[in-house]
Parts: structure tokens; sequence; C-alpha cells
């Protein structure tokens, strides 16, 4: 399951991704599930309206399970190599105090995706998504960072570059 254009959160918290036991090798298909399945009619639709009933009950949220929920976490960081990096170890660190620019920010993520063989997302797509999580990640975005030569940058604090870039 892939979105196309939507990276957000909103995407994925729709989502409630489901596993299934592996298929026993020893299985044996049932070629007549079908026709059974048509007899227990009436009990398969009680079943639902029982899950409904419960669904109303707890105003309409799912209960999600904790492998469900670690499902979507894989999902999302499988999708978003951002994530991925962003929980790589030696590229940045996220601590209270430091603060690190966007460009260098972004350089460490280049580095990080030629370390892996990943392919790096555009420097805006980049930007727009530590901006839309910054509060999820611990981060807040500074127009007014130190730079070099007493210029001013913009980045993010509660976050620390430890890969060389330049």
């Amino acid at each position: 399951m892939k979105s196309l254009h939507d990276q957000s959160y909103g995407f994925y918290r729709r989502q409630i991704l489901l596993t299934t036991k592996d298929r026993p090798a020893d299985r044996k298909d049932d070629r007549y599930l079908g026709d059974k399945l048509i007899r227990e009619t009436e009990g398969i639709v009680l079943w639902c309206l029982e899950g409904l009933h419960r669904l109303v009950r707890n105003g309409f949220e799912f209960s999600i399970s904790d492998r469900a929920r670690k499902n979507l976490e894989d999902l999302m960081e499988n999708e978003n190599n951002i994530i991925s990096f962003l929980n790589s170890a030696g590229y940045v660190r996220r601590e209270e105090g430091t603060y690190a620019s966007s460009r260098r920010l972004y350089a460490a993520y280049r580095k990080w995706c030629e370390d892996n063989l990943e392919r790096p997302r555009a420097e805006n797509t980049f930007k727009k998504y530590l901006n839309e999580n910054a509060e999820t990640l611990g981060l807040t975005y500074d127009k007014n960072l130190p730079g070099r030569n007493g210029k001013t940058v913009r980045g993010f604090r509660g976050i620390h570059v430890e890969v060389r870039t330049e």
C-alpha cells in the first residue's frame, strides 16, 4: 500500500494493517469452503453485527493491537526513508539544547542515503517533512539559528548533525 502524493501521517493513520499466520506446509485447501461459508451466512452476519455493536460502543474507534501498530510503523519507515534516517545512529542525534541548519541536515540525509543505497527525496520534501512533524520529532523550526560569519540560517532546534558533511 503506497500513497502517490500524500506522505503525511494522515494517510497512514487511516490504515489498519493486519497480518495473518503463515500457511502450514501440510495444509490442504478446502475446495468446498465457499459452499460451507454460504451455509453459515446467518452466523457470519450475526458475528458482523456483534462487531458493529462493539465498534459503536467504542465511539467508532477500532482497537489496534501492538502488532498492527508495529506493522504501520514498519510500513511508514519503508515508504519514507527520512524516518529511517532520523532513527539511524551516527548521522544525527536528537538532543535538547542542540541545533542544526536545514542545509547540514539535508547533507547528512544525503550521506545516509548514499551509504544505504537509498534515493534521497528532494530538499523541499525533506524540509517540509521535518516542519510538518517537528512537534512529534521533538524539534522546533527556527529562522534565526547562528550560522557562520555572524549570519543567521534556518534550521531546527533539538537535533545535531554527527556525520561530517563537508
